[in-house]
């Protein structure tokens, strides 16, 4: 009942407005298959299937397939839409186009004006736009989270949020240029006070200048805000967002060659928040490029077992422990036991998914040595040497895991270690085994 009855707001709706605009208006239902045991709802909508997609040509206002976006509610008495996108989902039209708007007279206010729709109507197309993209961004699907904003900023170019978001996207794909871009364009639509700036934007924008090497102008920026108490009252709170500023200043001042300072800014950062992130990493980034390895490796081992897939602190992490010493300050830091052997297995695989497989073999080999029963370790081992093209290596940590673990087998009753020994055991090297010729000389 609920799902006809919101077919039938919509219906009424597109009344309204074919009666205003003068224009033909179309409704296009999908349907969409429905779970075992349940009845299709009027017109074959399904709930919580149901997204309004306002057409910029001719003027068409089609019900789109959002693939498990909530369902848009539209009151006939106010003529305001709502649309909300389920959390991952792109809210697009099914005809996929777009085109210049119909009307161009002064009855259209604002930014609705040429896109033939009110502007309340077009207020909330953007603002589910924009929702849709955050709950994409969330989820990490960043391409369609851009694709939903950038429609955003083709109904209304200057809109403010819509271009603060993207250039937070631009900043986590790296495309800093881009970045500063947008960012600057949404700040100079919140006013030039320190008071009267969107402070979250200014600070996304530092970063991105950051990014961009542009490390003066990130200062330049934030500087005279701390210094003037900017950040009082705000959303996230005075201390927050000047700690934040001073990592970011910390951060520019370092890349540009101050490190001492840096590095004095951020620790000042960290006394009031000792879990902040970007200051643990940038202090981290800072030991490491000044050769404090011991540091830099206590502050990353303890910032990676709450952040695994944080890519820098994954990278700085491979090139402390790719050092001539690195492996020895981490035994240092963690023994290696059966207990810690995980540890090093985990830190295997992300040294190796940075590239240094050398290292990755090392930590395996240690982690093999404390825990020689785990099929897990030996296996990764194993792989090691093959990526290596170390046949002989992986040949002889084969039969020394099978020599060890005798007795095991795959399942209850499975095939052991030991039968699998009895055959490719026989050589003391893989030249031997090579040397054999076929398998079935093997015994196989």
């Amino acid at each position: 009942e609920a799902q006809a009855t919101i077919l039938d707001v919509l219906e009424r709706f597109l009344a309204l407005y074919r009666k205003k605009l003068g224009v033909s208006l179309a409704l296009e239902t999908v349907d969409l298959a429905e779970s075992p045991g349940k009845k299709k709802a009027s017109g074959g909508l399904r709930r919580d299937a149901l997204a309004v997609g306002l057409l910029r040509d001719k003027a068409d206002y089609h019900v789109v397939d959002g693939r498990g976006s909530r369902s848009s509610a539209v009151e006939e008495g106010g003529s305001k839409a709502r649309q909300s996108a389920r959390a991952g989902e792109q809210a697009t039209d099914l005809a996929g186009r777009t085109a210049p708007g119909i009307l161009s007279g002064s009855e259209i206010p604002g930014t609705a004006q040429g896109h033939g729709m009110s502007h309340t109507a077009l207020t909330a197309l953007i603002s589910g736009y924009t929702r849709a993209a955050a709950e994409n961004t969330a989820q990490g699907k960043l391409r369609d989270a851009r694709q939903l904003l950038e429609k955003a900023l083709a109904l209304q170019p200057d809109h403010r949020e819509s271009l603060a978001a993207l250039g937070r996207l631009h900043v986590l794909n790296k495309r800093f240029g881009a970045a500063v871009e947008c960012l600057m364009k949404a700040r100079s639509s919140t006013g030039t006070g320190v008071e009267a700036q969107d402070l979250g934007v200014v600070l996304e924008l530092a970063r991105a200048l950051v990014g961009a090497h542009r490390y003066g102008d990130a200062v330049a920026l934030l500087q005279p805000i701390l210094e003037a108490g900017g950040g009082q009252g705000t959303a996230v709170g005075a201390a927050d967002w000047r700690q934040n500023a001073a990592v970011v200043v910390a951060r520019a001042l370092f890349e540009a060659g101050r490190g001492q300072v840096a590095a004095d800014m951020v620790q000042a950062a960290l006394a009031g928040n000792e879990d902040h992130l970007e200051g643990l990493v940038t202090y981290a980034a800072i030991a490491e490029r000044y050769g404090k390895n011991q540091e830099a490796l206590g502050v990353l081992l303890r910032t990676i077992v709450a952040h695994q897939d944080h890519k820098e602190v994954r990278a700085l992490l491979t090139r402390v422990l790719s050092t001539d010493q690195g492996l020895e300050l981490l035994a240092a830091q963690v023994p290696c036991t059966a207990n810690t052997a995980s540890a090093y297995a985990f830190l295997a695989t992300v040294v190796k998914e940075q590239g240094a497989v050398g290292t990755s073999l090392e930590l395996l080999s240690r982690a093999h040595k404390a825990a020689p029963s785990n099929g897990s370790f030996a296996l990764n081992y194993v792989h090691a040497f093959e990526i290596l093209n170390d046949y002989a290596g992986a040949y002889s940590a084969l039969v020394a895991f099978l020599r060890h673990n005798a007795d095991s087998r795959v399942g209850a009753d499975g095939v052991s270690c030991q039968a699998v020994l009895s055959i490719v055991g026989k050589f003391s090297h893989l030249s031997e085994a090579v040397a054999g010729g076929e398998p079935a000389h093997w015994g196989l």
